[in-house]
């Protein structure tokens, strides 16, 4: 085996270059500083800036509520955030998936007032109503669910949020 295998490997990060988005993670400070400059050096060699005043940390750690200290490459220091979205996600530095699961009973809620002429119609059919659930509502409330580690509460929010919507649609709850 190699030493460059080798260093890999023993390395705790991750990265996600989306369009114009770059995400870093790590386990170690330092790995994640020297990342974080690396990237800004190749960026700027290729003639592109990195936005400084865009730029955010986020430490996640259940134990501590950690302040660091992140420097790019030019010495300026690097926001920390509590919470941040990324990709239409709410990224909170505790972790978990209460402010997911909000986000998207909340945008459901919304989709939901948006076609709720058709799907509370007495006089649609059934079968219109649960195919507007299936292809219009509930597609927003699960939007990004299958990356999330949902925890029993999170779950029962989500539930009972789209039993009391298709209450709605089969007439058993009424205004």
């Amino acid at each position: 085996m190699d030493v460059l295998s080798e260093e890999i490997r023993n390395e705790e990060f991750w990265e996600l270059l989306y369009v114009d988005d770059l995400v870093i993670t790590s386990e170690k400070e330092v790995d994640f500083q020297r990342r974080v400059v690396e990237w800004q050096e190749t960026f700027e060699r290729d003639g592109l800036r990195v936005n400084m005043d865009k730029t955010e940390v986020i430490v996640t750690n259940k134990e501590r509520r950690d302040r660091i200290t992140m420097h790019e490459s030019k010495g300026s220091i690097l926001k920390q955030m509590e919470q941040f979205r990324y990709l239409g996600s709410s990224i909170r530095q505790e972790g978990g998936c209460e402010a997911k699961a909000k986000d998207r009973i909340k945008a459901a809620k919304g989709k939901w007032r948006e076609v709720a002429r058709v799907v509370c119609d007495k006089k649609r059919p059934i079968e219109l109503k649960a195919k507007m659930d299936r292809t219009v509502i509930r597609p927003v409330s699960m939007y990004g669910l299958e990356m999330w580690a949902l925890r029993g509460k999170e779950d029962a929010k989500l539930e009972r949020t789209d039993m009391r919507m298709l209450r709605w649609i089969t007439g058993i709850i009424t205004a």
